[in-house]
Order: C-alpha cells, then structure tokens, then sequence
C-alpha cells in the first residue's frame, strides 16, 4: 500500500486548522502586548462606564442626602468605616455615591458635546474640503474666529443667558469644539477629491452628494474616530473646569470638578487630603485612558502601524 508523501504530509499540518489557530492566537496576543497601554486604557475606561450606568444598583446611599453627624468620615485607609469606604464629605453624604454619579455625569457631557462637535465640524469640514472656493472661505474665516474667541468667554455667556444646566452645558462644550474636526476633514476631504477614483465617479455622472457620502466620507472614519476619542478626554477635563468655576451642572448634581471646588479648603488639610485627590485622581485616570484607547485605535487603523504590530 502507497504512502503519502512526508513533504505533503508537512505542507498539509502547515495548514491545518488547528496550526493556524494557534498562530492566530499567538499573533493576537503579541498585538495585545504590544498595545497593552491601550488595552489598559480600555479595561479602566469599562470598568468606569459600567459604574457610571449601575451606580444606583452599586450604591445604597443618596447622592443629595447626608447626614451633618457623619460628615468628615475618614476612608477604610485611614481607619473609616466600611460603611462609608471612601468616607464622606463636609455635610456628611457618601463619598463613593458622589465619585460615582460623577463618573456619569462626565461621561455623558463627554461623549454628548463631542457627538455634537462632531456633527457641526465634520459637515463644514466637508463642505469647505468638497466645493473649495467662496465657502471654504466662509468656513475657514469662522474657524478662525472661533478658534481664537477664548471659550471661558463663550461659557461666561451662554450660562449668564440662559443659566446653569446639564443641556446648557453639553451646548457649550459641543459648540465650542467644533473647529479641529473642520480642519482635519478639510484638509482630508481635499486629498481624497484629488484621487482617480472620485474623477472617475465624476465622469460616470456621480452627483456631489453621493460623493460625498459613499465615496469620501467612509475613508474618513478612522480620522474621525480618533479625533473623537481625544476630544472626548478634552471634554470631560473641559467640564470639570466649567463646574469648578461654578459654570457646570449646579448641585447637588455631582461632578468631580464641582467637588474639587468645594473640597479645596481641605487642600493643606493632611487628614482630609483625599477630599479633592480623589476626584481630581479620577478626571486624570478617565483622561488618561481614553487617550491610551485613542492611541490603540490610531495603530489598529492606520495600515502602516497595523502592518508593525
């Protein structure tokens, strides 16, 4: 009886299913290591979104209620209860409720100014990129005026006009972040128009808008993603410093940035120091980490960098 040939035999467990299995995995945990900043990055970043949306399951306490007896309640690390683990504030409401429903109350400002951003500054930049001329003049000058207009201004007004609100506040944040996405995408939609396939679409009798949307603004989503990832980081520390300045979401709403005002008294305050660490420490972590997530996104997107991992 004939055998098989032992160099067929070796070409066929080559490519055997089990074989490339395992060498997808292998490939797939190098690129896990060599991104691990990011994967960091994005475990944190869920294990805070999960908190945000279940923070009223996590916590039994109120975050409007305390109790003036309870104030000033150390942490378990200073010897606290653990009823109260990261302690409590100046009129004696649970610490860890407050850092939670904070973590809500930033992300959503985040990702809801920069969805709004994202909206009014992709479509100009589009615009301005596609048709050239009279209104890429009209969008670049407002550009410019916006990005020289100081925003603490554009805050200053708005909440002066129409006050203090979480929907005034997304607005605020949402209108005054628009310009790097219209000139990013300008300047990309401008690249893309100059290639063959887009003459070619003209030729063909394409109109403007089905360029535009079928064939110019699907390659810009990996620009777009990682522009949006970095502005919502930008937004969340832009939040904070709105509601520090008593121009964010009035309380008793929580927000780290309004809890790092109220706590800055404790500041030199050795005992008491973790008052305003703690929210400061998470606007640094949240920040930090959607930046890792950007920059993970940007390698996996970018085919140069995707051919390096």
């Amino acid at each position: 009886m004939a055998t098989a040939d032992p160099t067929i035999q070796d070409a066929a467990s080559a490519f055997s299913p089990r074989r490339t299995r395992k060498k997808t995995l292998r490939q797939w945990m190098k690129t896990m290591w060599r991104l691990r900043m990011s994967v960091a990055g994005a475990t944190i970043l869920a294990i805070l979104i999960f908190i945000a949306i279940f923070a009223p399951i996590l916590s039994p306490y109120s975050y409007t209620e305390g109790r003036i007896t309870d104030r000033l309640q150390e942490p378990v690390w200073q010897g606290g209860s653990w009823s109260h683990p990261l302690g409590t504030d100046g009129i004696g409401r649970d610490y860890a409720t407050r850092l939670m429903y904070g973590a809500r109350l930033a992300l959503s400002v985040g990702v809801l100014a920069t969805v709004i951003s994202g909206v009014i500054g992709i479509t100009l930049g589009m615009l301005a990129g596609f048709f050239g001329r009279w209104v890429d003049g009209i969008i670049s000058t407002l550009v410019n005026v916006m990005m020289t207009f100081p925003f603490i201004l554009l805050a200053l007004a708005v909440i002066a006009v129409l006050g203090a609100s979480f929907t005034n506040v997304v607005l605020v944040l949402g209108i005054g972040a628009w310009p790097i996405y219209t000139r990013v995408v300008k300047f990309e939609v401008e690249r893309i128009k100059s290639l063959e396939y887009i003459a070619a679409g003209r030729v063909v009798g394409l109109g403007n808008w089905r360029l535009m949307m079928r064939h110019i603004m699907p390659n810009l989503f990996n620009t777009i993603v990682v522009i949006a990832t970095v502005q919502v980081a930008r937004l969340i520390i832009s939040e904070a410093f709105l509601s520090f300045l008593g121009l964010g979401v009035p309380p008793p709403t929580p927000s780290w940035g309004y809890m790092l005002q109220e706590s800055q008294a404790f500041m030199f305050t050795w005992g008491d120091i973790w008052l305003p660490t703690l929210p400061g420490l998470l606007i640094f972590i949240t920040a930090l980490s959607i930046n890792f997530v950007g920059d993970g996104l940007r390698d996996l997107m970018d085919p140069h960098q995707r051919a390096a991992l």
